[in-house]
């Protein structure tokens, strides 16, 4: 019992990296579109501003296309950017 205890306390940073994780990437386009839009227009680091306004470029252009998982691999690659 008390192994099985420190295992879940063990487990619970893993966990809150997880949470984390998502709550920064998105999983459909549209929506990680929107969030590297915001986080875009919050950031006052106009180097990062650029290198992520042309991940955003590439992920319209793969949204036009309809490859939503491209899409969201350059509009998720903007936020990793920007932050």
């Amino acid at each position: 019992m008390k192994s099985a205890v420190m295992a879940g306390l063990f487990a619970l940073p893993l966990l809150a990296g997880c949470a984390q994780q998502t709550a920064m990437t998105a999983n459909n386009c549209a929506e990680s579109m929107k969030m590297a839009d915001e986080a875009i227009m919050k950031s006052t680091d106009m180097k990062k501003k650029e290198m992520a306004m042309k991940e955003v470029a590439m992920a319209k252009e793969m949204m036009m296309q309809k490859k939503d998982a491209e899409c969201v691999m350059h509009s998720n690659m903007a936020m990793k950017l920007i932050i």
